[in-house]
């Protein structure tokens, strides 16, 4: 997998989510170079991607709580090498964030993930699914994104 025994969400300095109203605008790019540093050429095929999402949920929830009554806008970033082995778990946690009008979601393929499943998930949470070719094209999609959410929380997560 990508060099991980879990599903995991990856901290932004102290905390599980980037605030990009807090001026470190080089973080996400900073955040995607470490992960295509970590990643390499390690590609697996069986990811838990359903608990990656619920954890994704769990965080946001914690969030949500701290800002009540001025929910930010929240982009996450799920990266995949494989194939949920909890498909109907992974579609089930997505469908969580989709009542969400706050919540974008973009799907990063790396390797040989289910192209259509992926696409659908991150269709429903409206966001997209890219599959890069190369680091730095993966790097060059980052910056996008980063420049597309001025104000707002950034959550990223790596699948195994």
């Amino acid at each position: 997998g990508l060099n991980s025994p879990l599903a995991q969400i990856l901290p932004f300095g102290n905390n599980y989510y980037m605030d990009s109203a807090s001026g470190k605008k080089g973080v996400l790019e900073d955040a995607a170079r470490m992960i295509v540093d970590r990643i390499g050429n390690a590609y697996g095929q069986s990811t838990n991607m359903g608990s990656a999402m619920l954890k994704a949920h769990q965080v946001l929830t914690e969030f949500d709580k701290l800002s009540v009554g001025n929910p930010q806008p929240t982009m996450i970033i799920l990266l995949t090498d494989g194939i949920p082995t909890d498909g109907d778990e992974f579609l089930k946690n997505i469908k969580l964030f989709a009542e969400n009008p706050n919540v974008v979601i973009y799907i990063v393929g790396l390797g040989n993930p289910d192209d259509k499943m992926m696409t659908r998930a991150a269709v429903l949470c409206g966001g997209e699914y890219f599959k890069p070719d190369d680091a730095g094209e993966l790097l060059i999609w980052y910056s996008k994104r980063a420049r597309d959410l001025t104000v707002g929380n950034v959550m990223l997560g790596c699948s195994d």
